[in-house]
C-alpha cells in the first residue's frame, strides 16, 4: 500500500523517503545499487509513464543531496520514455508489455542513462523476472560478467568496475500492491557480493569447508 497510502497508483509512485529506507535496509544485508522498476502492463500507461517520469525525475538531485554527493543538481536528464538498448541506441518501446523501467536507485545515478531502461528487454533479467513472478518470491541470478554484460550497459564506469572485480549476483525482490494483494506491482533489484560471505578465515590447521550453493 505505498502508492495507495500517497494517494497514487502503481506504477505512478516516487517515495521521498527512498534513500533513507533503503539506506537501512543495504546496511543490515551488505547488498549495493538497489534499484526500484516498477511494472507497466500496457500501451496507456507506458504513455503516461513517458510523461510521469520526466516530471518527477527531480528524485535523484534529492537523492544525491541525502546521500551528502557534491553539486547534487547537476545532473544528466533521463532518457523521455522507456527504452530498450539496440546496437549502441536507445529505442522507446511500444505495445503493452509488460515493461520494467528503472527508477529510484541508491545509489541515485549522476548520469541519468540507466533511468527509464526497461530491464525486461535483457533476456538474463527476463529470466530472472519470470521466475520471480512464478514463486512470486525472491530469485537470484548467475554471477554477473561478459554472458550477460546487458544489464550493465547503461550503468556508470564505477559500477561496471564493481561488478567486474568481485563476484556479484542480481538478487529481485517483488514488491507487492498490499499486504492483502499478492499482484506484483515493481521489482527491487539488488547487486549481491559474495566475497565477504565466503571470505571464513582460515589457515593450515582450519579444516576445508564445503559450501553448497543453490538458488
Amino acid at each position: 500500500g505505498l502508492a495507495i497510502n500517497s494517494k497514487t497508483t502503481w506504477p505512478f509512485y516516487t517515495d521521498v523517503n527512498y534513500p533513507s529506507i533503503v539506506a537501512n535496509f543495504m546496511a543490515t544485508t551488505g547488498v549495493s545499487l538497489l534499484g526500484l522498476a516498477p511494472i507497466i502492463k500496457n500501451q496507456q500507461d507506458l504513455q503516461k509513464w513517458a510523461n510521469y517520469s520526466q516530471a518527477n525525475q527531480g528524485w535523484i538531485p534529492q537523492s544525491l543531496l541525502l546521500e551528502g554527493q557534491p553539486d547534487p543538481y547537476n545532473f544528466t536528464q533521463i532518457f523521455p520514455s522507456v527504452f530498450r538498448n539496440s546496437a549502441g541506441e536507445r529505442i522507446p518501446e511500444e505495445g503493452d508489455g509488460p515493461f520494467a523501467p528503472m527508477w529510484q536507485m541508491l545509489q541515485a545515478p549522476r548520469d541519468g542513462k540507466v533511468v527509464n531502461f526497461n530491464m525486461l528487454s535483457d533476456p538474463h533479467y527476463k529470466e530472472i523476472y519470470d521466475s520471480l513472478m512464478e514463486e512470486t518470491s525472491g530469485a537470484l541470478s548467475d554471477r554477473l560478467g561478459p554472458t550477460n554484460a546487458g544489464l550493465l550497459e547503461n550503468f556508470d564506469d564505477s559500477t561496471k568496475w564493481y561488478v567486474n572485480a568481485f563476484p556479484v549476483s542480481m538478487f529481485i525482490f517483488p514488491v507487492f500492491k498490499d499486504v492483502t494483494n499478492q499482484e506484483i506491482v515493481a521489482t527491487l533489484s539488488a547487486a549481491f557480493n559474495w566475497a565477504p560471505l565466503f571470505a571464513l578465515p582460515s589457515d593450515e590447521t582450519t579444516p576445508p569447508v564445503d559450501v553448497v550453493v543453490d538458488d
